[in-house]
């Protein structure tokens, strides 16, 4: 997903601009073998730091800009954003190609140029993908495993005190356990609700309902009561509706958390919650 943390994208940016940079310097596409300036190699290499600004546009700039458009994202969004930003960058560059264009005899097509430069970002972008995969993993068994009570009192207060979830986009959220509410499912990312120097916040996190619940799901006080919803029972005040559909009164949000109809007011109180209706 677009918008990652800042030093993260920066390096990322930064290291598809060297790339590019130095492979257009080795090969030499497009025809800029023929440019006989004596400043050839530095203009082939400008091409690096106009990747990286490109890049920050769309992956920096225009989420913060625009969040609301990205709050919702899947595969298939992502996957076409990739190639929007491939678009980008070869639009880019085949402009300031043309800044070049009396340093050569030809001057490619925007057509040819895209499919230039997806040729050379799609290994970048691969590596990268799988790169993250990997680290996510990682911090994900790490917290799995940093979750698991061992023997004595004090690591069951550890386990309470702090609840943790890592995103796909290797971002953590560290809440402490009596601040943290609930989480909403909106598709491939999640809203965390959670209370933070006396304030309400909600943190939208690139990470799946089904990943979250791996995570946290083993905490005694947490519950999926819904499809859509994790909430801590702790934070619960009272439950409302009638066995037709129930809800989770939480005093600190401005809405009401839904309860599966296959789950009881007495599968609630066996996870310890008292029941206030």
């Amino acid at each position: 997903m677009p918008g990652p943390k800042s030093k993260e994208i920066y390096l990322s940016s930064i290291g598809f601009g060297l790339f590019v940079a130095v492979f257009l310097m080795i090969f030499q596409p497009f025809h800029l073998f023929e440019i006989k300036s004596s400043y050839k190699y530095l203009l082939i290499f400008l091409y690096g730091p106009l990747t990286t600004l490109v890049i920050l546009f769309f992956y920096s700039f225009l989420p913060a800009i625009l969040k609301p458009i990205f709050n919702i994202w899947n595969n298939l969004k992502e996957l076409v954003y990739s190639f929007v930003v491939i678009f980008g960058i070869s639009l880019c560059n085949w402009l300031y190609t043309g800044l070049l264009a009396k340093e050569s005899s030809q001057y490619p097509s925007l057509l040819g140029f895209f499919f230039i430069t997806l040729a050379v970002g799609l290994f970048p972008m691969i590596f990268y993908a799988l790169y993250n995969e990997r680290k996510a993993m990682k911090n994900r068994l790490k917290t799995l495993g940093d979750s698991e009570p061992d023997s004595g009192i004090s690591n069951l207060v550890k386990v309470k005190s702090q609840v943790s979830i890592v995103t796909e986009n290797n971002q953590s959220l560290n809440i402490d356990a009596d601040h943290f509410f609930c989480v909403k499912s909106l598709g491939n990312y999640c809203s965390v609700f959670f209370l933070e120097d006396g304030i309400v916040k909600n943190e939208m996190l690139r990470v799946s309902m089904l990943n979250i619940e791996q995570q946290v799901g083993d905490l005694p006080f947490i519950l999926r009561c819904h499809k859509s919803y994790i909430v801590n029972l702790e934070t619960v005040q009272k439950v409302l509706g009638n066995s037709r559909g129930y809800k989770l009164y939480i005093p600190d949000l401005d809405f009401e958390v839904p309860v599966s109809r296959n789950i009881s007011l007495d599968s609630l109180k066996e996870k310890g919650m008292i029941v206030k209706d």
